[in-house]
């Protein structure tokens, strides 16, 4: 595991980007309507609409579960997801080449 991943391995997940109809500023009314069940006997969870991610993350970092599909029409927000699961460590070198080209000016 990298030294990065190791240093915020207690922290909690959060989205990782801004998103249009995001529902993040809505988290607690949301919440307030979350099946008593969650994480009991509902044990997988399915969100059609992902975007940011606010609700996804938000369940994740609260209740067991033992599967999670996630949808959006948006292809390319799909394939950054993917790529997050599929390929972090890669993921995380190609990100810090572009925070060393910025840091050089």
């Amino acid at each position: 595991m990298s030294k990065i991943l190791e240093a915020d391995i207690n922290m909690l997940a959060k989205p990782f980007l801004k998103w249009a109809g995001g529902k993040g500023q809505l988290i607690d009314q949301i919440k307030e309507r979350y099946p008593v069940e969650l994480g009991g006997t509902i044990t997988k969870y399915v969100e059609p609409f992902v975007g940011s991610g606010a609700v996804l993350f938000d369940i994740l970092n609260s209740h067991d579960l033992t599967d999670v599909f996630i949808g959006d029409a948006n292809i390319e927000l799909i394939n950054v997801y993917r790529a997050i699961k599929y390929y972090v460590e890669e993921l995380i070198g190609e990100l810090s080449c572009f925070e060393n080209e910025y840091q050089e000016g």
